[in-house]
């Protein structure tokens, strides 16, 4: 279930999902127009969320849970992972070294066959009762 507690955000966890919204969005070598396209969400508004915007003498501005589940939607991957960044979570979450990411973004443009060789390669190490979605491996 995707939750956050909008109230209570800090100014570091919103730059925690900054750097999350930010990294997916260079990993498929889109700018911020193509997230906004992908998304539905303003240019603009992509911009405040990658940038931790915050009003000043007021609350720091959080995405709402529409708002995250539209960035998820739009990026390819699991809402949870950018809520993990407002729950204080994102220890949890491996990321994607960066020497292997030159490697995945490859991916992008292999022809169909290679993604479900390189699917049926991973899938047994994957921690037991996890699968690997079709949209995560189509970046």
């Amino acid at each position: 279930m995707v939750s956050t507690n909008r109230s209570s955000v800090t100014i570091d966890q919103l730059r925690d999902l900054a750097k999350i919204v930010k990294q997916e969005r260079l990993l498929k070598g889109w700018n911020q127009d193509d997230l906004a396209k992908a998304s539905g969400l303003g240019k603009a508004y992509i911009s405040n969320i990658e940038n931790a915007y915050v009003n000043p003498g007021r609350k720091p501005v959080t995405p709402s849970v529409a708002a995250i589940n539209s960035l998820a939607k739009g990026l390819g991957i699991r809402a949870s992972i950018l809520t993990a960044a407002l729950n204080d979570e994102t220890d949890e979450i491996e990321r994607i070294p960066d020497d292997d990411r030159a490697v995945l973004a490859g991916l992008r443009n292999a022809p169909e066959e290679i993604q479900r060789a390189v699917r049926g390669l991973v899938q047994p190490y994957m921690p037991e009762g996890e699968d690997i979605p079709v949209r995560d491996v189509n970046l």
